[in-house]
C-alpha cells in the first residue's frame, strides 16, 4: 500500500492545475481542472483506497439555447462541474467493494 500512495502523490505533484485536496473521498482524493476555456471545462477528481486508485473525469458546457448553438462563459460552470466529479468519486468510493464484487 505504500506504493500506491507514495505514486498516487507523485502523480497528483505532477499535476499541476488548480489541484486542491478533497476530504472525505477515499484515503486520499484531490481535484484539479484537466481542460478549462471560456465555454467548457474538464475537471478530474481522483482518489486512492489502499492500494486502488480512481479517476473521474467531468465535462461540461454552456450553450447560448439559440439553433446555432455557440456557448456562453459562465461563472458558475466550474463549480457545477466540480461538484459533479467529486460527488461521483464519493459515491463510487462509498461503494468500492460492492462495485468491485460485482465484477
Amino acid at each position: 500500500m505504500s506504493h500506491a500512495s507514495e505514486s498516487f502523490g507523485r502523480y497528483w505533484d505532477g499535476f499541476n492545475r488548480d489541484k486542491k485536496a478533497v476530504n472525505g473521498i477515499g484515503d486520499e482524493a484531490f481535484t484539479g481542472i484537466e481542460q478549462r476555456s471560456s465555454d467548457k471545462v474538464v475537471v478530474k477528481t481522483g482518489f486512492r483506497i489502499s492500494n486502488l486508485t480512481v479517476d473521474v473525469f467531468a465535462t461540461g458546457s454552456n450553450f447560448s439555447g439559440t439553433d446555432d448553438v455557440r456557448t456562453v462563459e459562465s461563472s458558475q460552470l466550474f463549480s457545477d462541474v466540480k461538484s459533479g466529479a467529486e460527488s461521483l468519486a464519493k459515491t463510487l468510493a462509498d461503494n468500492i467493494d460492492e462495485i468491485m464484487l460485482a465484477r
